[in-house]
């Protein structure tokens, strides 16, 4: 792309800067991402942006305005390698994750295009065994997460996990990562799993609260915050939790009462004796719960 003349055979290289980059790609005010930044959550996106374009990966050629040779803000011819400041990379583009060989032959593939080990065992580097894989994998986990790539990251997590079964921090992210995608019962079951590889790992508990509170188990939800502040009490999040837990059981309670007062009336209505037995579920009170029923 050209933003200012040139001679028609020299390449112009005038590119944004990899702040301007990473709000662009996140759609996001300015002011949010100087927040982010001081809170530290930018440094390593930035960083690899930063990477790209110092390397020239980032470029007109995968430019989302360049278009059969031409970019459509300028309306004008543009050589591949050439930039400039209204530079916007290609979806498939936007993580790229550049990992050179050598300075003078860089290699970079993209985070989607993730090797899955024991479908292509032909892609194995020589000498790296099951286990450096499976950190590999789950790395590349970590960042797809971090991106937001949740199923990417999901993809990864799962061939880690079968690389190595008890790789607790793929199954703790696993988890994150179907809560966020809201597959709460999945998300469930895969903390239960991990907390049988470790269970002081407060982070876990507080995750397990919150998946059990979208299920309405607020039994379970309450006595997952309260190991998980047990194990961290400075948990900011484990107590917000146990707080909204809390007033949902207080309300089923009301709820119950209101029940109770109802079947003095009319003893014999069915649709009553239904809701106070899902009433009596969310509070895990089974034994209530299956005489209502």
């Amino acid at each position: 792309m050209i933003c200012r003349k040139q001679p028609l055979n020299s390449p112009e290289w005038d590119p944004p800067a990899p702040s301007t980059v990473y709000i662009k790609i996140k759609n996001i005010p300015y002011e949010t991402f100087k927040t982010r930044l001081n809170e530290g959550l930018v440094t390593t996106e930035l960083d690899q942006i930063r990477y790209r374009l110092e390397r020239r990966i980032y470029c007109c050629g995968i430019c989302s305005k360049h278009v059969n040779g031409y970019c459509v803000i300028t309306n004008r011819k543009v050589k591949p390698e050439w930039i400039c400041k209204a530079f916007m990379p290609k979806e498939e583009f936007i993580y790229l994750d550049a990992r050179p060989d050598s300075e003078e032959s860089p290699d970079f593939r993209y985070l989607s295009e993730i090797r899955l080990w024991k479908n292509h065992p032909e892609d194995e580097i020589p000498g790296e065994n099951c286990q450096e894989r499976a950190e590999s994998l789950y790395e590349e986990g970590v960042v797809l997460y971090r991106q937001g790539r949740l199923r990417l990251a999901l993809e990864a997590f799962d061939t880690t996990l079968s690389e190595n079964p008890r790789h607790f921090p793929a199954l703790f992210h696993k988890g994150n990562t179907l809560l966020k995608l809201k597959r709460y019962e999945e998300a469930l079951e895969t903390f239960e799993r991990a907390s049988l590889i470790n269970q002081n790992h407060p982070g876990l508990w507080t995750n397990k609260g919150f998946v059990s509170l979208k299920l309405e188990r607020f039994r379970q939800a309450f006595e997952a915050f309260e190991k998980s502040i047990f194990l961290n009490p400075v948990q900011k999040n484990a107590w917000k939790g146990k707080d909204a837990v809390l007033a949902r059981m207080r309300q089923c309670e009301e709820e119950l009462r209101e029940f109770e007062k109802a079947l003095e009336k009319n003893p014999e209505d069915a649709g009553i004796w239904f809701e106070k037995g899902k009433l009596h579920l969310k509070l895990g009170e089974l034994e209530k719960s299956g005489e209502a029923f």
